[in-house]
């Protein structure tokens, strides 16, 4: 359903991005004070940290568009390239496909997508979580207003995601994908087998953050999973050509969702804060929490 998302999402960005009124409230409420009165190159000057926030805000909403543009163009334009490695089973229409050309809505896409019940029912684990990662509609999350909301969505309307969320050892799954997910050096041509990488990245990480799977770790796997953590964050970092400070959030996300549920008592008070606070705001974080979170990530 990425193409109805995107009409609507961009549709929603476009009005908050223009609505100076709401952009003002969202900066009240952040600030815990009335709605100002005045207009606002008054209220830039009131207060230097209003006027910060004012800016974060409408940037946030700016950067959340052109990346939904993206992702768009990148999905109308070109078919999805799977990864190298043989699938027991995979797709039979894919983006770019003449089938794919005639669909004209976001449900026939969907329900191209759906693994056959026999089929969904005969695969193990590790395979399904495979099948999963290379869904062709990975980045609908990308469409909504919050991609958490996003990747509840997608689990709860693709079967493959749905199925491997019930199985036990479903984390375990991607967890063992994660670990060994390739970092991409370079920015590929489209017509590379790894273009997608970079993007598949932050899906996968998205998806291990979300209740369903975190909530299945024991504190070994949440102990290798944090280590793998960094390495994917150090990694990323490294190569800030391809991985972008919008793709680190989903790395920041995922090691403080797990810090969260099973390592809080280990952080101190001040880093408790933090991290409530980023998994809060996730999708209006600033600048300073930023850094202060990537502190805090770089010490798992």
């Amino acid at each position: 359903m990425f193409i109805d998302f995107f009409c609507n999402n961009f549709v929603r960005l476009f009005n908050e991005f223009t609505d100076e009124n709401h952009i003002l409230q969202k900066v009240t409420r952040r600030h815990n004070t009335n709605p100002p009165t005045i207009r606002k190159r008054e209220w830039e000057g009131v207060n230097i940290s209003f006027n910060r926030t004012y800016k974060n805000i409408k940037f946030n909403i700016y950067i959340r568009m052109k990346y939904l543009i993206f992702i768009y163009v990148i999905f109308i334009s070109f078919p999805i390239v799977g990864q190298e490695k043989k699938l027991v089973w995979d797709y039979p229409v894919k983006p770019g496909s003449e089938k794919w050309a005639t669909f004209t809505t976001g449900q026939q896409m969907l329900d191209a997508c759906q693994i056959p019940q026999e089929i969904l029912e005969s695969l193990n684990t590790n395979d399904l979580a495979e099948i999963c990662l290379n869904y062709p509609l990975f980045f609908e999350y990308t469409a909504s207003n919050d991609e958490r909301t996003g990747i509840n969505y997608m689990i709860e309307n693709f079967n493959g995601l749905k199925e491997l969320s019930k199985r036990k050892d479903g984390a375990n799954a991607l967890i063992n994908i994660y670990k060994e997910f390739p970092i991409i050096t370079q920015v590929q041509e489209k017509s590379s087998k790894d273009y997608y990488t970079p993007y598949k990245l932050p899906f996968l990480e998205l998806l291990l953050s979300n209740d369903v799977f975190v909530n299945q770790l024991d504190s070994q796997e949440s102990i290798k999973l944090e280590k793998i953590i960094l390495e994917r964050y150090e990694c990323k970092l490294k190569n800030p050509n391809v991985y972008s400070l919008y793709n680190i959030k989903r790395t920041f996300l995922l090691g403080a969702v797990v810090i969260s549920k099973h390592d809080m008592s280990a952080k101190s008070t001040k880093q408790q804060e933090i991290i409530k606070s980023f998994i809060k705001n996730y999708n209006n974080t600033d600048s300073p929490l930023l850094t202060e979170i990537s502190k805090i990530v770089s010490e798992l």
